[in-house]
């Protein structure tokens, strides 16, 4: 994955780390470029900036000697230029440079970008690394008595020359219980994520964390429904052009669903042409509508189906690139990076949709409630797996150890929220949750081989968005609206998950929303009544993903290696119960296809990042084309 690494050593050298990174630099699967590290201050601090994409640099400040290193894009360079007392344009790192030397470490207030930046500041003797209001490109530091060790991936931090790095249980069970790690934790003691709109800054020895910005949506909403559902528009226009301008060969990650929808009707119709990709199985909803959409828009259209691979071919692989951050099954598009290169470089899609448009919310949250309660209510209801659930996994002794700790954790990562209602605290909280430590996590896998444009990212638009009242929101029958406006050419195409299109206004959506939410109670009742019970929707869904878990036996030979090796730890995992688990899953007498993933997921970046060193390359993580089920 493109990105940054280096080291601070402190009282010693750093070329032993140089030397050991430069050995992960040169495995398959980080295409790095080593050639353009550079040291300071008798070796105090290396950068290694590694397959840089646009916009990114290495540079050094004439007059002050301070180092800047940034990996990622900034939209608004001309802006800053001015705040900087630049006089015409200058390159991003050089105008980083100067906003820092301004405004100190308020500078990334003012910079709207997807990146990380870190500069070691010579003169004040401190390190300073900074994501962006997202975090939306990982990075990744460490500790040490003697050294601070920071990375985009993990694996440049697990080559140090210090000793082994433990497993962290809370961080371990995490994925488990809500799908991601929260705040800064990693299943590894030690190593810790960089979280949204802040920055790590050393000076000596001790390390500091700081918040530099304020939390999005502070904007006025006293405004109509209908000037609320332009500006939307023209917000979503805004980013969609800004992160558009000056790239070609666009390629559009596209479903049936609303959020590629709007960024696909955002994009200038003057923009042909562009290939949009779907990912679903042949005759389902998903690819029907999708190619209808692609039609309608004048896009190429490409089709993939997940029954035509063979999953489990697929776990080393992305594992390998995203580090066990996210199940694999969210990294998928690996499988025809061939096919979508050949039509694109660069993605574009609807990640983050949910939390901008209101699909994150539900009406249980509006219920008055004490906070400490209504944050209980969230965790069972986004906990997707209990203590029994997890004994098919865990060793009893071990969960009994830990697993308190984990609700525990959950409760603190709402703790940031406290001066604001409980539905706006779990949209902040899902905002810096579940999209920073999950949606942005399963980029790894695409992001060595394609610039990722994401217009729902955008800081103006979050600002836009976040600042419409809630009741226009939930049920995204404001956000429906807007699409319904900026896309004329697809009024008629329905939303896959309802099989209804959209409507002109959100009262109309609101009688969709609920006309929705009554048949979808409906069809659990009769489920329930008739266990045989399909609706239409289901059978011309034909096969999801977890059918594939169920027919891909590699899955269970990956758990089972794992089992049986020298790797497998009885006082965390119960082996027995794993494999009980397992039978009746193949066997058909139960579906464990989310569970058996996570598992797979866990065992293999356990083995590639905790059990062996990571400068040993696994051959079976090199990717290859051939991976389908024929």
């Amino acid at each position: 994955m493109p990105g940054l690494c280096g080291v601070v050593a402190n009282g010693g050298s750093a070329a032993d780390y140089v030397d050991l990174v430069t050995r992960v630099n040169e495995l398959p699967g980080t295409d790095c470029d080593t050639e353009s590290s550079v040291t300071t201050d008798g070796a105090v601090v290396s950068f290694t900036p590694i397959g840089l994409g646009a916009g990114s640099a290495l540079v050094r400040c004439p007059d002050t000697n301070a180092l800047l290193a940034l990996e990622g894009e900034v939209f608004n360079l001309a802006e800053l230029a001015g705040r900087a007392g630049i006089r015409g344009l200058v390159d991003a790192p050089r105008t980083l440079l100067a906003l820092y030397a301004r405004f100190g470490l308020d500078f990334p207030k003012f910079v709207d970008g997807e990146f990380n930046i870190v500069i070691f500041d010579q003169h004040n003797r401190r390190l300073i690394l900074t994501a962006d209001h997202l975090a939306s490109r990982p990075m990744y530091y460490w500790h040490g008595a003697r050294e601070f060790v920071f990375g985009s991936e993990k694996k440049y931090l697990l080559v140090r020359p210090a000793g082994k790095i433990e497993l962290d249980p809370v961080g371990l069970l995490q994925p488990f219980v809500h799908h991601h790690n929260l705040d800064d934790r990693t299943y590894l003691a030690g190593i810790k994520r960089l979280k949204p709109a802040t920055q790590a800054v050393l000076v000596g020895n001790s390390v500091s964390v700081r918040r530099y910005c304020d939390f999005f949506g502070t904007q006025s909403s006293a405004r109509r429904p209908k000037d609320l559902q332009e500006q939307w528009r023209d917000s979503l226009v805004e980013a969609t052009r800004k992160r558009t301008r000056d790239k070609s060969r666009l390629l559009i990650s596209l479903s049936a669903g609303l959020d590629s929808r709007a960024v696909a009707c955002s994009l200038e119709r003057s923009m042909r042409p562009v290939w949009a990709r779907t990912w679903g199985v042949q005759g389902s909803l998903e690819t029907e509508y999708a190619a209808q959409i692609a039609r309608a828009l004048g896009f190429h259209h490409l089709q993939e189906d997940p029954c035509d691979y063979e999953l489990s071919r697929a776990v080393p692989m992305i594992v390998w690139r995203t580090e066990g951050e996210t199940q694999f099954r969210n990294g998928l598009s690996l499988f025809t990076h061939r096919r979508m290169k050949e039509r694109g470089d660069h993605v574009m899609g609807g990640w983050l949709g949910d939390i901008s448009s209101g699909g994150h919310l539900r009406p249980f949250m509006f219920r008055p409630s004490r906070r400490d309660a209504f944050v209980q209510t969230v965790y069972r209801w986004y906990a997707r797996y209990r203590y029994e659930d997890l004994s098919n996994v865990f060793n009893r002794n071990f969960l009994d150890a830990n697993l308190a700790q984990v609700g525990e954790a959950f409760v603190d990562s709402y703790r940031p929220y406290s001066g604001v209602s409980n539905p706006r605290a779990h949209e902040l909280w899902d905002l810096y949750n579940r999209q920073a430590r999950m949606t942005v996590s399963s980029m790894p896998t695409d992001s060595h081989m394609f610039g990722k444009i994401r217009p729902f990212f955008d800081r103006e638009y979050l600002d836009f968005v976040m600042s419409v009242p809630m009741r226009w929101r939930i049920g995204q029958n404001l956000y429906k609206a807007m699409i319904h406006e900026i896309g004329p050419e697809i009024r008629g195409i329905p939303y896959a998950n309802t099989d209804m299109p959209l409507a002109r206004t959100p009262a109309g959506n609101m009688i969709g929303y609920v006309r929705a939410a009554v048949a979808g109670s409906g069809r659990k009742a009769l489920r329930r009544l008739r266990p045989s019970y399909r609706s239409a929707l289901q059978k011309r869904a034909a096969m999801d993903l977890g059918s594939r878990v169920r027919d891909d036996a590699g899955l269970r030979q990956l758990i089972e290696t794992f089992l049986s090796s020298k790797s497998f730890d009885s006082s965390i995992f119960d082996a027995a119960r794993i494999r009980q688990m397992l039978a009746s899953h193949y066997a058909g007498r139960s579906d464990h296809s989310l569970l058996i993933s996570i598992v797979a997921t866990t065992f293999v970046a356990l083995e590639f990042f905790y059990y062996r060193s990571v400068d040993q390359f696994p051959a079976h993580a090199q990717f290859q084309e051939v991976a389908t089920t024929s």
